[in-house]
């Protein structure tokens, strides 16, 4: 599973504080620095153990912490049968794990959704994460078929009307809906098998309350190649199940010839007729999971510093309000196109970042840039520093 890393923060001791835009001059000592170690925040899962948004580059939010649809993945090893059912991948199947840096064992990799909503597309495109990759078992092997992912929380109305919904899944392939309404988890939706995408329905409305927060598990899975889609909906009960409930095909409710698929005439029928697909502030985490890691504020930098400049490299320093990545545009003044230093994946809430290969007694724009584990970036203000002759 490609994932971000997580690392110890450095401190730095002492820096140069540049207020405004401020012009540094070719003078000034190189400053020592002192290391430190920054303990990771209690509530937030080492990140080699999670993936944000693993759907079509879904964008992060943000959103409260308790906001989020929580899955786990299974997998198939190539010498197995290749199930036609989905309790068959989360039984038999290989669950995805990653070595938890702070404890050292295996831990489960969790997914962390905002919804659940991919229309009908080709199978081969994956599912590809916010930072653009595909999402891959722990061996490499890209997932684009034979998976399955068991999707857990709770359901709330958010700023919905009380009242009895209707449920539906649309999914290729199988997909199974429990929740449980006090007496534990029970089938409410059944669209299980390998099949084109497909409309499965509940039989029985639900009824929710402004207070109610449902516990549900939705299991997916993905058979044989072809194509890939599941949308979570609902809407007011009406006193009819709809026509399209068992109605199924690859072309009936997108176009997925179009890169994103495109919705036909069907698809917007559904839409006409009140169904709509539930929105990220309809799902909570499940009641155990109190922190959502992927809905974490873009971080607030402060105090961004030239700490030292030589002929050729300029070092700055940073914090955060969080522990963020470290990287760093950078130009000469009389240029117009930005560099960007490499990053190392590490999170910090103090940064230390050197821009090398650089040109003696040259004037360069430079400003800070930090991303969050949810993926949501801060840039600082720019600061204009001049390389020593």
């Amino acid at each position: 599973m490609n994932n971000t890393k997580f690392g110890i923060a450095l401190l730095m001791a002492a820096f140069i504080l540049l207020p405004g835009c401020l012009l540094v001059p070719d003078s000034g000592e190189d400053s020592g620095t002192t290391v430190d170690i920054v303990p990771v925040p209690d509530d937030v899962p080492d990140p080699s153990t999670y993936v944000c948004n693993p759907l079509d580059g879904e964008s992060p939010i943000d959103a409260p912490r308790e906001q989020g649809i929580r899955g786990m993945l299974y997998y198939l090893d190539p010498s197995q049968p290749h199930y036609n059912r989905v309790e068959d991948y989360l039984t038999y199947g290989t669950f995805a794990q990653a070595i938890d840096r702070t404890t050292g064992f295996a831990t489960e990799i969790a997914l962390y959704f905002n919804q659940l909503f991919i229309p009908t597309r080709p199978f081969d495109r994956g599912f590809v994460t916010a930072g653009g990759q595909t999402l891959q078992t722990p061996n490499g092997d890209t997932l684009y078929e034979y998976f399955a992912i068991r999707h857990e929380g709770r359901l709330q109305l958010g700023s919905k009307p009380e009242g009895l919904y209707q449920l539906a899944i649309l999914s290729d392939d199988g997909a199974t809906l429990k929740m449980d309404f006090g007496s534990g988890m029970q089938t409410v939706i059944d669209n299980d098998g390998d099949h084109p995408t497909r409309m499965g329905c509940a039989v029985l409305p639900v009824e929710f309350s402004s207070e109610d927060k449902i516990p549900y598990v939705l299991d997916y899975y993905q058979g044989p190649r072809y194509h890939i889609s599941l949308i979570f909906m609902w809407r007011p009960a009406t006193e009819t199940q709809d026509e399209f409930c068992g109605r199924q095909g690859n072309s009936f409710y997108f176009d997925s010839t179009q890169d994103p698929p495109a919705p036909t005439v069907n698809y917007n029928s559904l839409l006409s007729r009140g169904w709509e697909p539930i929105a990220p502030e309809n799902y909570l985490l499940p009641e155990v999971d109190a922190v959502n890691p992927c809905n974490e504020p873009a971080p607030v930098i402060s105090g961004f510093s030239v700490v030292s400049i030589t002929a050729n490299s300029v070092t700055l320093s940073w914090d955060t309000d969080r522990s963020a990545t470290s990287q760093v545009y950078f130009r000469k003044s009389v240029d117009t196109i930005d560099n960007l230093t490499s990053g190392d994946g590490l999170f910090y809430s103090h940064h230390v970042v050197t821009v090398t290969g650089l040109s003696p007694n040259t004037d360069y724009v430079m400003r800070a840039m930090s991303s969050s584990s949810s993926g949501l970036t801060s840039e600082s203000a720019p600061r204009t520093i001049r390389t020593r002759r």
